[in-house]
């Protein structure tokens, strides 16, 4: 039971399996030539779309219109209530 396991435990592939082989490879002296194959991974943080700028400035408006109508609507039910109650 305990030999099993062990066995099973040493058969188990290395965490660091890719990068030992990258850097074992013979007669390569740049060890990690496969970065310029993948140029689109390294151009940095991609601009922000369009629509999506769009989409973030129309929910700020909507919320911005949205307080203005709650402010509003709470000043006219205060004095609403407040002319019932004096007068």
């Amino acid at each position: 039971m305990v030999t099993s396991l062990l066995i099973t435990f040493l058969s188990m592939p290395d965490e660091f399996d890719k990068w030992k082989r990258l850097q074992d490879r013979q007669g390569i002296t740049d060890k990690f030539v496969t970065k310029p194959r993948h140029a689109q991974r390294y151009r940095g943080p991609k601009p922000p779309s369009q629509a999506r700028l769009e989409a973030q400035r129309d929910r700020i408006i909507f919320l911005v219109v949205m307080g203005i109508l709650v402010t509003v609507a709470a000043i006219v039910v205060f004095g609403f209530i407040r002319s019932r109650t004096t007068g």
